[in-house]
């Protein structure tokens, strides 16, 4: 079976949509002790208008903008049960954001150089993919192809 045609997985009561408790029941979490008052206050502020079309999270450099997206992307994928892919400049900050994604034990897809990895846990909205602008924003993009339902841009 073409893995553009799987189906996607089925919610349960082990997917949490608050990213909070996401964080919270996260078993690796690395350097990541805690979230950090700015993080948390950005995470809640976003829970409040998660519901709309666009929202802008603003935050200092060095603030933790990647820790929020990567609770942001996985949240929507709970929440929506559909394809969500967090985007990047460049390739080096999709290993830095999947590097980064590990340190708190979530294990993101990722589409960068031409390759893919864990397309098939991608395709079945087991997990969101961690991808570069070049990727998402080409005439070819195989994400045109894909029914996403949510993007995150970093």
């Amino acid at each position: 079976m073409p893995l553009n045609n799987l189906s996607l997985s089925v919610s349960g009561p082990d997917r949490p949509t608050d990213p909070l408790e996401i964080f919270r029941k996260l078993t690796l979490r690395g350097s990541i002790e805690n979230i950090w008052d700015p993080q948390a206050e950005a995470l809640r502020e976003w829970d409040k208008i998660r519901g709309t079309n666009d929202a802008v999270i603003q935050m200092n450099t060095g603030g933790g903008k990647t820790l929020v997206g990567l609770l942001m992307a996985k949240s929507m994928l709970h929440e929506l049960n559909r394809r969500v892919v967090y985007v990047v400049p460049n390739n080096q900050l999709v290993e830095q954001t999947i590097t980064r994604a590990a340190e708190i034990g979530i294990r993101p897809a990722s589409r960068y150089k031409g390759n893919w990895e864990r397309e098939e846990a991608f395709q079945t909205a087991e997990t969101f993919c961690v991808t570069n602008y070049q990727s998402l924003f080409t005439g070819n993009s195989t994400f045109l192809r894909r029914d996403v339902s949510a993007f995150v841009f970093d």
